[in-house]
């Protein structure tokens, strides 16, 4: 059995972290940020109820968080949630696709923000490699970084 935490209409169950992230990608995905971001903030407010704030579980909602904020061109305000996404996923027992997406964002929020675009277009290109490994898989993925370099070159 697994325990279950009902708060703000959500229910958050303890290894289940990604459901939450589809409902916020698909508003991020279909462009709809402002939408992504409450989602994002109520899922954060809820997981922090079963997960304490070290958790890597909560790299999901805070990296979800991270992709909303960079949606509407506020990349200061993404560097927050997405250095604590980057910190909970930079360890060696993390998958490698989880810390991709992670660093592909926050790299980004880096670059977009001014504070370290060295360090940030090196996240960007070592996640891309990540993604281009995952084939098919992380073809969307792909395509977003992809594009997000070539609007940066010209």
């Amino acid at each position: 059995m697994f325990e279950a935490v009902v708060t703000t209409g959500y229910i958050i169950v303890p290894g289940f972290s990604n459901l939450v992230y589809g409902l916020t990608n698909h508003s991020n995905r279909r462009g709809d940020h402002e939408a992504a971001e409450t989602h994002c903030r109520q899922a954060v407010e809820s997981e922090l109820q079963v997960y304490e704030p070290t958790n890597p579980n909560m790299a999901y909602s805070l990296s979800c968080l991270g992709e909303a904020l960079l949606g509407q061109a506020r990349p200061d305000d993404a560097m927050t949630p997405l250095g604590q996404a980057f910190d909970l996923r930079n360890r060696p027992d993390m998958a490698e696709a989880r810390l991709a997406w992670t660093k592909w964002l926050f790299g980004r929020a880096l670059v977009e923000s001014g504070s370290d675009s060295d360090r940030g277009m090196e996240y960007v290109r070592e996640s891309r490699t990540v993604f281009a490994e995952m084939g098919d898989s992380a073809e969307s993925e792909l395509t977003d970084v992809d594009s997000w370099l070539e609007s940066r070159s010209d």
